[in-house]
């Protein structure tokens, strides 16, 4: 429905708050803490933040994936990697960037999300092998990483 939606857990903020102490409950800090506090709390449905990731995803470039197969090991590459992750050292493609997509792209800032080839098993539809790296690395260096990785 596009509506805010909040969850509030509220055993574990009984629990802290409530039924910690040997006093007579506090219930003012009680109320207090489910009105104002933030750690019993997520969101379900944030409409800014449903926002910003679809006008990331907009700025998103796909870029195609690549199947290889070297020395017995699957890789999956993409070309013209805009961080200059790994570069080519010889061959036609000598000093052209790329990335290996497990290894870098799956754990950069930059990317977006990863698109699969799917298939079907039984009736479900399963992801196989990564067809295109949704990247926003052509943009400025002034977008913040994702909260589990450090700066670029």
């Amino acid at each position: 429905m596009g509506l805010p939606a909040l969850e509030i857990d509220a055993l574990p903020l009984y629990e802290a708050v409530l039924k910690g102490s040997s006093r007579p409950p506090d219930i003012r800090a009680f109320e207090y803490e489910l009105q104002q506090g933030t750690g019993y709390k997520k969101w379900l449905f944030n409409p800014a933040q449903q926002r910003a990731e679809f006008r990331l995803r907009k700025m998103a470039i796909a870029r195609p994936v690549k199947h290889r197969l070297y020395k017995g090991y699957h890789q999956y590459l993409t070309t013209d990697c805009p961080l200059g992750k790994r570069r080519w050292r010889s061959g036609y493609r000598e000093g052209q960037a790329f990335a290996n997509v497990i290894q870098d792209c799956m754990h950069c800032p930059r990317c977006a999300f990863l698109e699969y080839e799917t298939e079907y098993a039984g009736y479900q539809e399963v992801p196989l092998v990564p067809a295109r790296v949704h990247c926003w690395g052509h943009l400025e260096q002034s977008l913040k990483p994702k909260p589990w990785q450090a700066p670029v």
